[in-house]
């Protein structure tokens, strides 16, 4: 059972007691804050609930200037004894010649008159009209009402030329009851509401006035990777990639985080333009490579485990790379070994790491994972090793076809300018051969030509 108490100020409007989960109440006043309190009186551990709502109105603007009157200094205070008596008087002669109808209505509180503001010059009165939205009042009926009784009075002079009314932009402050996380839409002096996105309506009989911060994170309604934590936030939420996790798109930050486990054991890991881990340099150095993984199956999982920099991964990291490196050392007969831990993943705990060497005795897989088997019983007693065929370290070939390509152009470049060269020698040598000529007159009859 509940009892539902409707108040207004510090007056209690109605009580209600119900078994129901809903209660409707009518006839409320239009434009006013209504404080609701609900008391569960079958589980009174689970407390009460208060809330304040504004109820609906169709609120029209409206201006006149009275000539008759001189501004008083009192005029620019709402409390002041000038103000209030204006306003009670101007609201009495209002009475006095609007229709019966409209008299009702204000009288039963269904339509106030509200002053808003006095301005001098003779007197600018500023004041609002606020409706019942059910009402159905529209600019053209208010303004032909109101102009009308204010013309007919005596004790108030109107200009007529000063006449304003319009619909008011009801999305302003202290006139709608929109959440504070929800959209307000101005209609024709009345609003709507519709929460934002990321808020849950939890009154959609009325929209948008209750609006519930929706967790992404708890109900699994985001697009967080699953490598990434999920944070929520007011009206949305925020995803990250684990610590140690590459993420893949910065500019929209963890939906595409990469895992590095799932790349370390690929053949063509060492490949000048594959890129996975950053010790990759290091890894491909070595004569042999083999990525490995231990499965402890009696061991939890901790996303901490996913931070190369928290503790637990530092604690477990130690055991690899300090005292499986030595036993791998001992047990296999080298010097040279190295483990390079690539990350932890669940599932259980899966370690994945590459074990690399530059022995000059080559080491099969057979014989690293009996040495890895006997090594890790030191940590867990219930371990699964898996080591892979060694990725092939040497650097892919380099691509000399520029250099062929540079010197066929050298070669044939060469070819021309000597062929040029020899043109030109055998230019050079006839026209010496040759020589010049000149003509020259030694008789009437012919002409002779001297070599010069």
């Amino acid at each position: 059972m509940y009892t539902v108490r409707l108040s207004k100020g510090t007056s209690t409007v109605t009580v209600i007691t119900t078994s129901e989960s809903r209660v409707n109440f009518t006839n409320l006043l239009p434009l006013i804050q209504y404080q609701i309190s609900v008391q569960q009186n079958s589980c009174p551990q689970k407390g009460n609930y208060t809330t304040a709502v504004w109820t609906t109105a169709r609120v029209f603007a409206a201006q006149i200037r009275v000539t008759n009157q001189e501004y008083k200094p009192g005029y620019g205070n709402k409390n002041d004894p000038a103000f209030q008596d204006f306003e009670k008087n101007f609201v009495i002669e209002l009475l006095k010649f609007l229709s019966a109808l409209l008299q009702n209505l204000i009288n039963s509180g269904q339509m106030r008159v509200v002053l808003i503001s006095l301005k001098a010059g003779s007197v600018i009165v500023d004041y609002e009209i606020v409706t019942n939205v059910n009402d159905n009042f529209t600019v053209a009926n208010v303004a032909a009402d109101f102009t009308d009784a204010l013309n007919q009075s005596t004790a108030l002079i109107i200009d007529p030329k000063s006449y304003v009314f319009q619909a008011q932009n009801s999305c302003s402050a202290d006139l709608n009851g929109c959440s504070e996380n929800a959209a307000c839409t101005s209609i024709y002096g009345t609003y709507t509401c519709q929460c934002f996105a990321g808020f849950n309506d939890t009154s959609p009989d009325v929209p948008g006035r209750l609006c519930q911060d929706i967790n992404e994170c708890v109900s699994g309604n985001n697009n967080c990777s699953q490598l990434a934590s999920c944070a929520n936030t007011v009206g949305s939420y925020e995803c990250q990639c684990y610590t140690g996790i590459n993420d893949q798109n910065a500019t929209n930050p963890g939906r595409d985080c990469l895992d590095p486990v799932t790349c370390y054991s690929a053949a063509t890991f060492c490949n000048k333009n594959f890129t996975c881990i950053n010790s990759k340099a290091n890894i491909c150095s070595n004569t042999q490579a083999f990525p490995c993984s231990v499965l402890m199956k009696d061991k939890s999982f901790t996303t901490d485990l996913y931070n190369p920099s928290s503790a637990s991964y530092i604690n477990l990291s130690s055991f690899f790379t300090v005292n499986l490196t030595n036993h791998m050392k001992t047990k296999l007969s080298v010097s040279s070994f190295q483990i390079i831990l690539v990350g932890f993943r669940p599932g259980s705990v899966n370690a994945h790491f590459m074990a690399v060497t530059n022995s000059s005795t080559p080491i099969s897989s057979s014989a690293l994972q009996e040495a890895l088997t006997s090594g890790v019983q030191d940590l867990s007693k219930d371990a699964t090793v898996i080591v892979t065929p060694a990725i092939i370290t040497v650097p892919e070939a380099q691509d000399y076809s520029w250099r062929t390509a540079t010197i066929v152009i050298a070669v044939l470049l060469g070819a021309f300018l000597l062929i040029v060269v020899i043109l030109s020698a055998l230019w050079i040598y006839t026209k010496n051969r040759v020589g010049k000529f000149s003509p020259e007159k030694s008789s009437v009859a012919f002409s002779a030509y001297k070599h010069l």
